[in-house]
């Protein structure tokens, strides 16, 4: 498999690869294996909102709001 890269992508990928000692080839794939972990525990999030909204298990917005400004305070 071959991935196109744009010259600064390129220029980046090389500077990190050198900042941690590791080939270009190492760290692009710590970085596709980074993006698919988060995109596993991204879409396993979402089925499970949707599996509590099927069950009647919403939240009102004004206790998101109040949740998510009491996460970030406390950052």
């Amino acid at each position: 498999m071959e991935v196109p890269l744009t010259s600064e992508q390129e220029r980046l990928l090389e500077q990190v690869a050198a900042r941690s000692q590791k080939s270009k080839t190492a760290v692009a794939a710590a970085a596709i294996e980074a993006y698919l972990d988060h995109e596993r525990w991204f879409h396993e999030q979402v089925e499970r909102g949707r599996a509590a909204a099927r069950n009647g298990e919403l939240l009102e917005h004004d206790e998101v709001v109040e949740r998510m400004e009491q996460r970030f305070r406390h950052q």
